[in-house]
Order: structure tokens, then C-alpha cells, then sequence
């Protein structure tokens, strides 16, 4: 789990790939996971990551 977050937390902090090949996407291929069409955005996502690691009490 440490390391999935991570893994999203760094992936997030910096600003959205534009090669396509590097974004997120669902597991299904669908839609990228930071889109517009989306109901979250990279900013809560970042949060919840945030929280996500303060509560599994993880060392920074």
C-alpha cells in the first residue's frame, strides 16, 4: 500500500503527462483518470492520497 500511494502521490505532483502512452487510464482503457469528464480532479485525488498515508501511519 505504501508503495501504490507513493507511486500516485508522486505521479500527481507533477503536471499532467501529454503523451498520451503516460497518463492514467481506468483499468478498462475507457478514459484517463485526470480528465474533465471525470468527477474528482488531480487536487483531490492528492488529498485523499495525503490521508490515505496519515491514516495507514505510514513514515514520510
Amino acid at each position: 500500500m505504501q508503495g501504490v500511494l507513493a507511486h500516485a502521490y508522486n505521479y500527481l505532483i507533477e503536471p499532467e503527462p501529454t503523451v498520451q502512452n503516460d497518463r492514467f487510464v481506468e483499468p478498462n482503457e475507457a478514459k484517463y483518470l485526470f480528465d474533465i469528464s471525470q468527477k474528482w480532479t488531480r487536487g483531490s485525488v492528492l488529498k485523499f492520497v495525503g490521508e490515505a498515508w496519515d491514516y495507514m501511519d505510514f513514515d514520510a
